[in-house]
């Protein structure tokens, strides 16, 4: 009789080829803008003053690339969206001997969106994408598509931490550092929206920063060094 696979397995070979074709798809993006030839560059954007570089990718359509070099604050919020992604990484690579598959989808997920941040920092990945959907430029209480793209990108998030807000309950300090991140992501959804009062890059910033350390400091309760080890919380063991 054929040997039975169990979920648990499973789980652990999905997760490798969820990461393997997303990064495929990063490749062949990345592929077609360097080989494609440029149709327009210039001020082709009417909400910002960034230049854009239209592309002809494959010879079958073409996408619009703004391009904006990082500011510092961009630069040091990729850092540290990059260093949570590294945690994380590292977390994976600990709990996948294991046999909680739960652990290695809420760290693996984590590394994977973390990383896509830190490159969405660098590259202006949600400004491109606004780019490509000019549909969205009358969505009322919006300044431009990216605004949308930046609210889209919060429902992948919510769905993570609704799905596992019970092992981001098991530090309460981490749970109230997750939440202080969130509260401030909002604030600065917030002021970007009313493009007024202040920089909301810095709040930005120190939404990324409580995140990085609410996460960091629930990765040393799993690995035993906050005040109770993982094997002795039943919450964790299930």
């Amino acid at each position: 009789m054929p040997a039975s696979t169990s979920p648990r397995s499973t789980g652990r070979r999905r997760g490798p080829l969820i990461v393997g074709s997303l990064a495929g798809l990063v490749l062949i993006a990345a592929l077609g803008y360097l080989t494609g030839g440029t149709v327009e560059q210039g001020q082709l954007l009417p909400y910002t003053d960034s230049e854009a570089r239209r592309v002809e990718l494959f010879g079958a359509f073409d996408v619009t690339f703004q391009i904006e070099p990082p500011s510092r604050l961009d630069a040091v919020g990729a850092a540290i969206l990059g260093g949570l992604a590294a945690i994380a990484l590292l977390m994976t690579l600990v709990v996948a001997s294991g046999s909680q598959s739960q652990l290695t989808w809420f760290w693996g997920l984590l590394a994977l969106g973390a990383a896509a941040l830190s490159l969405d920092e660098l590259l202006g990945g949600h400004e491109t994408i606004g780019a490509n959907l000019r549909f969205l430029d009358d969505i009322p209480f919006t300044n431009s598509p990216e605004d949308v793209v930046i609210g889209l990108y919060a429902i992948p998030a919510g769905a993570y931490l609704f799905a596992f807000r019970d092992r981001i309950r098991s530090s309460q300090a981490g749970l109230l550092l997750v939440g202080a991140g969130i509260v401030l992501y909002a604030l600065a959804a917030a002021l970007d929206l009313l493009d007024e009062l202040m920089d909301e890059q810095w709040v930005e910033l120190a939404s990324m920063t409580a995140l990085f350390l609410g996460f960091l400091t629930i990765a040393l309760r799993d690995l035993g060094v906050g005040s109770r080890a993982v094997a002795t919380d039943p919450r964790l063991t299930t």
